[in-house]
Parts: C-alpha cells; structure tokens; sequence
C-alpha cells in the first residue's frame, strides 16, 4: 500500500463496534503500514479505555503437566517431560484463593506508590516553598554584570551576577538551585536543605570554597520556622 492511498473504509469509525467484517477488510486493515496500524489500533483503544491504565495480569498454572494440547514448550502439556512435577487440575476455590491473594498482593502495591507519589508531591512542595522565601537577588541588572557560568545536568549553563554575587558563588556562601532552566540563588545553608530532598536540584560549590567563611554574610542565616508543608 503507497502513501496515497487511503486505509480501508472499514475502520473510518473508530467508535463503532462490528462482527461483520468481511475477509478483504480483514486483510486490508492487516496490509497496513506499521505506524498506520499501530495509529487505528491505538484510537480504536482510545474510544474504549483510559489509554494510560494498563491492566496487570497474575499467571497462575491450574493444570501443570496435566494439559492434553500438543505444545512442546509449554511446561503444562501432558505430552512431553519438561522437568516439572505432574499436577492435578487445581480446584475451583484454590483457583479464587490465589485469586484473592493476587488482589491484596495489587492493592497493597498500588497504595504504596499512591503514598511514593503523594510524598514526591511533598518534596517538590518543599522545596519550592524553600525557593521561593530565601532566594536572593542576582544583583543590579545592567552593562556591568558579569556572565558566571556553571554545571547543570551535564551542560554548561550560565547567569548574569554582580561582581559582588559572583563573589558569593566563587566562595559558595551563596548555591545555585534549578529546575529545567530556571536558577535562583540560596544561602548555602538553605542549600544543603534543598540537597537533603532532591541533591540533582542544587549545583555544587567550587572545590576551594569553604563551609565555613568568617566574611560569609548569610552564615547567621536562619531557615524561617513557618513553612507550610
């Protein structure tokens, strides 16, 4: 099928649920380029079901050697040694206790990555509260600022600073934070703070900076108690 020509009538309604495909529709549909076949399935999905839940799906063999289908590979086929212990066919209430089991075993799953993502809400919360109450001024903007530049996410990034703020950087009284391609300045200790929830947010000092500076003008600085977290 050329790139003119148009996909078969027969899935022009995506909605619309048929059992009276004919034989050539069938293979038209199926003649389909990858991407053209992959794009109708998808929006036939689409029509039908949330298309970002996906089902999961607990295996459970009730007839282990014992399955009379001539199938070489499967380990339940009677006919063939595949190095398991023959069973008998499970009983239907061992059948729904596995079933159940399977269903606490999900939901217990399921509420602990509710509760991871509800604490990664908390974090991101938190950090940006800390942003936003102690970020400090990149300095006067204007012909003087200088360009500092620095690492982030493995790319060279930069700022426009003062000559004092970029003093600050130099001896790491001050930290650069970010997220995408947006940066602020912290006191470091507000930094370290940060580092604690997310280090990949906070852009390491310079190695010859030091923890401990008499000069430091945030080194009295207090983290405010009234966060809302």
């Amino acid at each position: 099928m050329t790139a003119t020509q148009q996909m078969p009538q027969a899935t022009s309604v995506y909605g619309e649920v048929r059992h009276d495909w004919s034989r050539q529709q069938v293979l038209e549909l199926f003649a389909l380029p990858f991407n053209d076949l992959l794009f109708t399935a998808q929006t036939v999905h689409r029509v039908h079901f949330d298309p970002n839940r996906v089902q999961v799906s607990t295996l459970c063999s009730i007839k282990t050697g014992a399955c009379p289908e001539d199938c070489s590979y499967c380990p339940q086929s009677a006919r063939y040694d595949t190095g398991l212990e023959r069973e008998k066919l499970m009983k239907v209430e061992k059948v729904l206790e596995e079933a159940r089991a399977a269903k606490i075993a999900r939901d217990r799953e399921l509420n602990a990555q509710r509760e991871a993502a509800a604490q990664q809400k908390a974090i991101a919360a938190q950090i940006k509260q800390l942003i936003e109450r102690n970020k400090q001024s990149k300095g006067a903007k204007g012909q003087d600022d200088i360009a500092y530049h620095f690492t982030f996410e493995k790319k060279v990034k930069k700022i426009y600073v003062s000559s004092t703020v970029q003093e600050h950087l130099t001896a790491g009284r001050l930290l650069i934070v970010g997220e995408g391609e947006t940066f602020e300045l912290v006191p470091r200790v507000i930094a370290d703070k940060i580092a604690e929830r997310n280090p990949a947010m906070v852009v390491q000092p310079p190695e010859n900076s030091s923890a401990v500076d008499e000069d430091d003008p945030y080194a009295g600085y207090e983290i405010p108690d009234d966060l809302m977290w």
